[in-house]
């Protein structure tokens, strides 16, 4: 006799089967959900990236706008400063002529002497106080010497006392012209 049939299982391999599907199931389900939310979240960034390009398509239209204007402005101002230069040369052409009356010079001499009047007076003063501090100078010096046992005789003192004489008289001088030149400039 031959056994032809199949020999019986216990069915534990069918049922390992069956958890095996079952389990695969489950793992297709959770990776369907999270594909789902992926695929949410994909639209979701969708939208704002659509709703970012509106945005940026209003903004380029409000610039191109804004750039018009612009240069609208800007042609309205270069005609303004053209107008404003053809004013500015026909302007140029324009001379005037000015009257001083015999009142108004005989003012302008009275403030020149009184003027040169002041000035005369300060450098007398100024020449008096030079003389002063020269003569202080001299007796100082002559201190100073004879503290050290150096005596000066009268005739190296007759180069010394015109060299310094000069050299303040120069001084005063350069100083009076530069004060009566600024005085004639002025007026």
């Amino acid at each position: 006799m031959s056994n032809t049939k199949k020999p019986k299982t216990s069915g534990l391999g069918d049922i390992k089967t069956r958890m095996d599907n079952i389990a695969k199931k489950d793992d297709v389900r959770q990776e369907s959900l999270r594909l789902d939310s992926i695929l949410e979240k994909l639209q979701a960034a969708n939208d704002e990236l659509k709703a970012t390009i509106k945005d940026a398509e209003s903004l380029i239209t409000e610039l191109k706008t804004l750039d018009r204007s612009v240069r609208g402005l800007v042609s309205d101002v270069l005609s303004y400063l053209n107008t404003i230069k053809e004013q500015l040369s026909s302007i140029k052409a324009i001379q005037f002529k000015a009257q001083i009356d015999d009142q108004s010079i005989s003012q302008l001499k009275k403030t020149q002497k009184e003027a040169v009047d002041g000035f005369k007076s300060t450098l007398f003063e100024l020449l008096r106080r030079t003389n002063l501090t020269l003569d202080q100078f001299e007796s100082g010096l002559w201190n100073v010497l004879k503290e050290r046992g150096i005596w000066l005789s009268p005739g190296s003192l007759r180069w010394i006392y015109p060299s310094i004489g000069v050299c303040v008289v120069y001084t005063v001088l350069k100083f009076g012209f530069w004060i009566a030149r600024l005085i004639t400039q002025g007026v």
